[in-house]
C-alpha cells in the first residue's frame, strides 16, 4: 500500500481561476478543495490525449452557454476507454 503523499501546485498569476475559486467550487458541490483536486486528477488520469484535447473545446462551449451566448458549433464528446491515443 502506498503511503499518503503530498503534492504542491503553483497557480500562475495569469490563470483564469485561483485558490479561492477552487475552494468556492468545492464548497458549492459539497467537497473539500483536496477532494475536488483529487477527483479532477483521477478523471484526467483515465483520459486519452485525444479526449483531453476535446475537453478544451467542450469547456469553451460550456463557458459560452453559461454566459447566455450561443456556441457556433456543436461538439459531441465521445469517451472511448479503448482509444489509447
Amino acid at each position: 500500500m502506498v503511503k499518503q503523499e503530498k503534492i504542491q501546485l503553483t497557480i500562475p498569476a495569469s490563470n483564469k481561476w485561483h485558490t479561492e475559486d477552487l475552494e468556492a467550487k468545492a464548497e458549492k458541490i459539497g467537497m473539500s478543495k483536496s477532494e475536488l483536486i483529487l477527483m479532477a486528477t483521477n478523471l484526467f488520469m483515465h483520459l486519452t490525449a485525444k479526449e483531453v484535447r476535446n475537453l478544451d473545446t467542450f469547456a469553451e462551449i460550456r463557458r459560452l452557454t453559461e454566459h447566455g451566448l450561443k456556441a457556433k458549433h456543436v461538439v459531441t464528446l465521445t469517451v472511448n476507454s479503448e482509444d489509447n491515443e
